[in-house]
């Protein structure tokens, strides 16, 4: 998920509370430091046993989260 960089901590213990089993910050390859998003966020690498029809809403509540890369409720149609 992208995060605002001054609010990583926050949003790290939010996770958690939300239950997050793991949350990485995803670190460049090649390069010193974070991967850094075009608007000049952090990205997390977040697992959740259980993804509910909620979780989405829940986390996009959170202070300092810009998105979640969720994609619930969603109609996907696989092209082959």
């Amino acid at each position: 998920m992208e995060c605002n960089p001054k609010a990583i901590n926050v949003v790290k213990e939010e996770l958690y509370r939300q239950g997050a089993q793991s949350v990485e910050l995803r670190l460049a390859l090649k390069k010193d430091g974070p991967v850094i998003t075009e608007n000049g966020n952090f990205i997390l690498d977040t697992k959740f046993n259980n993804i509910d029809e909620t979780l989405e809403r829940r986390l996009k509540n959170i202070t300092g989260v810009i998105e979640t890369g969720l994609f619930i409720g969603y109609n996907v149609e696989i092209i082959k």
